[in-house]
């Protein structure tokens, strides 16, 4: 029997690490120890919020990053690879995924978001982001959608709907269409990892 999700524990106020994953972290300097963003690095992070008793691991999903002298947040780890790795490295921390929905197809997500949930027996999360950069998007050539929450329920129903369902799925949408769609095995989690959406995530 899988623990509750960190998230779901005792203490009325929930703290975590964010954007460990890119260079620079949460702050923008030239400062010479600033966060490198080293993989070794990421995995002291985990490990010591991970001992400390912190709820969670939050990445940013970065592609393009903002440029300048440093070329602040170019350089970044994807967050599910990045998050299934802590998994092997931590005990009971939680450890979210971040996704642009634009960018990430939902049979694509529910897969990886399942690997890493049994992965992690049970400690992964969800950040869903609706929009964010168009310089970054426009590299995917994929233009931001002007209801992006609309987009994202869709998207969100299917993943629900793909870990439920005991037959292959077809739906119907207005932003996505899927013929017989599978994807095994759901998450550990019911009726999916907890989700979060980060502020700005629109």
């Amino acid at each position: 029997m899988n623990k509750p999700h960190p998230l779901h524990g005792p203490n009325r106020l929930k703290l975590g690490v964010f954007s460990t994953n890119a260079d620079g972290g949460l702050a923008i300097t030239d400062v010479p120890e600033r966060w490198t963003a080293n993989w070794q690095d990421n995995v002291t992070a985990a490990q010591i919020a991970d001992r400390a008793g912190l709820e969670f691991m939050l990445p940013i999903a970065r592609w393009r990053g903002f440029g300048g002298r440093n070329k602040v947040r170019e350089w970044s780890f994807e967050t599910f690879t990045w998050a299934a790795a802590l998994a092997v490295a931590t005990e009971q921390i939680g450890l979210f995924m971040t996704v642009h929905v634009r960018l990430v197809h939902p049979l694509y997500a529910a897969k990886a978001l399942a690997t890493v949930d049994h992965i992690s027996q049970g400690r992964a999360g969800l950040n869903i982001v609706c929009g964010w950069n168009p310089k970054e998007f426009g590299m995917f050539g994929t233009p931001l959608v002007e209801k992006g929450y609309d987009q994202a329920a869709e998207w969100i129903e299917i993943l629900e709907k793909l870990y439920a369902s005991a037959e292959p799925l077809d739906y119907e949408g207005t932003y996505y269409r899927l013929k017989e769609a599978v994807s095994r095995p759901a998450s550990l989690q019911v009726p999916r990892p907890v989700t979060m959406n980060a502020a700005f995530g629109g």
